[in-house]
């Protein structure tokens, strides 16, 4: 048991490493999306496995049940590029079950006076691209304004963000 807890730990360093090499090499342009999927045909001629052997397939899993078990590990800088390399396939996950009604969690907790709840949902009210109503952003903005001053920049930031739908400058309606 010993070796195979060393091991999944030099798996995950490593990984981690892998991971952050690619994000580092990956540069794009402003005006391309943050994530895309890959193009259809070279789905088309991949071997079962997308490539992987069985053996690494095993292996993930194993550091994935590991990641689970202590999400503090997953939140750690050195997994950053591991979380972004992972983002759109949750995405992609979350989008084929019921929605989260993000907006509604968001009017609650500023109502409550929740801001690291409200700047949560906001995060996945920008994620998934749904942009609220413009009437919704300005009650946002004035519930925000009681928040303490050390978050509300970052609140009116995400706020305003999320009004945007994401592409920037959207008219409201």
């Amino acid at each position: 048991r010993a070796s195979r807890g060393s091991l999944s730990n030099r798996f995950i360093l490593s990984l981690a490493t892998t991971a952050n090499q690619m994000a580092k090499k990956r540069k794009r342009k402003p005006d391309q999306p943050a994530h895309r999927a890959p193009a259809p045909a070279a789905a088309a001629v991949a071997p079962p496995l997308g490539g992987l052997t069985f053996a690494e397939v095993q292996t993930a899993t194993e550091v994935i049940s590991i990641l689970a078990a202590r999400p503090e590990i997953f939140g750690s800088k050195a997994l950053r590029g591991l979380r972004a390399a992972l983002h759109p396939l949750v995405t992609a996950q979350l989008r084929r079950y019921e929605p989260v009604d993000y907006a509604a969690r968001v009017t609650a907790a500023l109502q409550a006076g929740r801001w690291h709840e409200a700047l949560r949902s906001l995060d996945g009210l920008r994620d998934l691209c749904d942009a609220p109503k413009a009437g919704t952003v300005q009650r946002w903005v004035r519930q925000a304004g009681d928040a303490p001053e050390r978050l509300r920049p970052r609140l009116f930031r995400a706020i305003l963000s999320s009004g945007s739908g994401g592409e920037g400058g959207g008219e409201g309606g």
